[in-house]
């Protein structure tokens, strides 16, 4: 019998770029931004000033939205907590918008 164990969660790791690497790679794209990655929550994200994802935020977006279950590894102030919370009030808002 396989007694494979089963996938609990996905490591997404981010590295902090450098003044220099972070230059050559900011050219993030308009569908790279939280208020296109977030629909439902674009006018406070808009309104908040947030719209351009950190890495790890434009690296965990898409599989968290998703509903995969992911281990964030990145530095501390680099957008994790962000990387979390946003998928799931995506989820929320959108579920509220389409009960009304």
């Amino acid at each position: 019998p396989n007694h494979a164990t089963p996938t609990l969660f996905s490591a997404v790791e981010a590295t902090v770029e450098t003044d220099e690497s972070a230059s050559a790679s900011s050219s993030t794209s308009n569908s790279d931004s939280l208020p296109i990655l977030f629909p439902a929550l674009a006018a406070p994200l808009n309104e908040l000033g947030f719209s351009t994802p950190t890495p790890i935020q434009s690296a965990s977006a898409k599989r968290a939205l998703e509903l995969e279950n992911l281990l964030l590894i990145a530095p501390t102030g680099s957008g994790k907590t962000f990387s979390y919370m946003l998928p799931a009030l995506e989820k929320v808002v959108t579920q509220q918008n389409q009960n009304r």
